[in-house]
This record gives C-alpha cells, sequence and structure tokens, in this order.
C-alpha cells in the first residue's frame, strides 16, 4: 500500500494498460476478452489502492461509469448470447451500495444465458465489515431466484496476516450464506515469495472455505518491477507447493499475457524427455517414470 521510490525508475518492459483492456472495450466499462465471459468495470472506487494494481492507470481516478454507461454495457451481455459468465470488478465491485448491487444482480438475472456471475472485491481484507447482514440477504435473495445465474465472490488475500479475525468471519458468513468464495493471490517479491508463507495462506484458505483460485506473476503495470519475482524463481517455488499441500489447496499459477491474450498457466514443466511411445516425467519429489503417450 505504501508508496516506494522504486516506482518512479523507469522500465523498458512497462506498459500502462498491461491487459490491453481499453483496446477489447466493447462499449464503455465492458471488456470482452474470451467468447463466453466479459468483465464489467462497475466502479473505478477501491477498498484501497495497491501498488501493484494492473489498472492503476484508471482505479481511484476516474471517470466512474454512469448509469447510461452501465445500461449499455448490461445491453450488449443481452445481446451476446455467447456470454455465459459477467465478472463484475473495477475497482471493487462491493464498492457498490446495497440498492445499486441489488439492481444490478436483477439485471442480470434478467439475462437469460448467463450462467455465472461473479464478484470481484478486496474488501473482505480492508473493510471487511462490508459483509452485512443486509448485503447477505442481497445475495440470498438473488440465488434464492429460480433460473438466477450462480453467484461467487472473487477474495484477493496475499500474506496470512491479511487473515484477519473480521476477515475469516466475514469469509465464513458468505459460505454459509450460499456464496462460494475463490480467493486470488498475487506473487509479490520480498512479501509472499518464499514457500512458508504461501503454504500458510493457502492452507488457512482452504480451512476457511475460499478456494485459493490464482496465483498470479505480477502484471506489468508501470512501476511494478520491484514487486515482480524472477519467472524461473517463480514458478519453483510454485512447483514446491505440490508436496506440501493436496491439490484442493493449489491455485493455478498464471501470467496474463501483455496485449490482450488472456491468461496461460504457467506451472513447472513436468516432461523430462520424450520418447516415440513414451514421455519421462518427473514426480515432486524428482523421480521420474516413463509414461505412455497412447
Amino acid at each position: 500500500m505504501v508508496p516506494r521510490g522504486t516506482e518512479l525508475v523507469p522500465s523498458t518492459w512497462d506498459r500502462r494498460d498491461p491487459l490491453g483492456e481499453q483496446d477489447l472495450e466493447v462499449v464503455p466499462f465492458l471488456v470482452h476478452r474470451y467468447p463466453d465471459r466479459a468483465l464489467l468495470l462497475a466502479t473505478d472506487r477501491c477498498a484501497s489502492y495497491c501498488r501493484f494494481c494492473t489498472r492503476k492507470r484508471w482505479v481511484g481516478q476516474g471517470p466512474a461509469p454512469g448509469p447510461d454507461e452501465l445500461d449499455a454495457a448490461l445491453a450488449y451481455v443481452a445481446q451476446h448470447q455467447g456470454i455465459r459468465e459477467v465478472i463484475v470488478s473495477g475497482g471493487d465491485a462491493l464498492m457498490l451500495a446495497d440498492d445499486k448491487l441489488e439492481a444490478m444482480l436483477a439485471r442480470l438475472r434478467d439475462i437469460a444465458h448467463l450462467d455465472v456471475v461473479r464478484l470481484a472485491t478486496r474488501m473482505l481484507t480492508f473493510a471487511p465489515t462490508r459483509v452485512t447482514r443486509e448485503l447477505l440477504a442481497v445475495l440470498r435473495a438473488h440465488l434464492d431466484v429460480p433460473g438466477a445465474p450462480a453467484l461467487y465472490l472473487l477474495s484477493h488475500f496475499n500474506h496470512p496476516r491479511e487473515l484477519a479475525p473480521a476477515a475469516r468471519a466475514a469469509i465464513g458468513a458468505l459460505v454459509d450464506a450460499g456464496v462460494p468464495v475463490l480467493n486470488q493471490t498475487v506473487l509479490l517479491r520480498g512479501i509472499n515469495d518464499d514457500r512458508a508463507t504461501l503454504v500458510e495462506l493457502l492452507r488457512a484458505l482452504t480451512r476457511l472455505r475460499a478456494r485459493p483460485y490464482y496465483l498470479h506473476q505480477c502484471d506489468l503495470a508501470a512501476g511494478t518491477e520491484a514487486f515482480r519475482v524472477a519467472l524461473d524463481d517463480a514458478q519453483a517455488l510454485y512447483g514446491s507447493l505440490r508436496g506440501e499441500l493436496s491439490g484442493l489447496s493449489i491455485p493455478t499459477f498464471v501470467i496474463d499475457v501483455p496485449g490482450g491474450l488472456g491468461k496461460v498457466s504457467m506451472g513447472p514443466d513436468v516432461v523430462v524427455r520424450e520418447e516415440d511411445d513414451a514421455v519421462v516425467l518427473r514426480g515432486f519429489r524428482g523421480g521420474t517414470a516413463r509414461y505412455p503417450k497412447r
């Protein structure tokens, strides 16, 4: 959260829009990168302003979408039946007041071809008391409507110390209300780039019923080079989790390919060599064995 002088050191890798979202904005504040998903930037406000934010060009600075822009974005989703999922983000989806969130969920329910709505938030980390009885009632009311799209909440925890008692209570309240919680973590140099820290975080999330979903390599946003872990080190760290944690606790390690080309998984290469009829695979302890190609 605290600015560093290193953010002012220019890098040849810096990008103002590392994910190429502006080029994929089909109407203002709606990004349609993948055929079956759309990203709705519902607000530029956030519970906190992370120094490594991939949208630091816009978040907290505006312009914020108004009613006309949100109408146009939802109309686009309604007109494109290939879109099965909408991620409501920004900014932070839970910065929307309960009545505005309720109205947006109602609009999304009216789009018959939607299967899933995701609410992306950092609020569980920085203001977990946002999960009130009133908010839970809004979310439960959505789920109680027959045929409503499934509702998921995307949390963002990077370190075990962010799982304060209030945050743990908020996760439990959401899951008990029927809202699955998926967690995204950003790998950050000097913060969580060691196995002990990551294992503690991922185990704690799993115990709280918040499924570790993605581990992100830090995007190429301007001023973030000091946060990025060297890719070889990041892959080795991720590979070391397999022997320490069950699959239930291991997120997918991804890089968002610059320029809007989408996420790719970056697990360790387990193929030692290929033979005519087999591959030689490496297990988590380093041992190898042949496996047939057919």
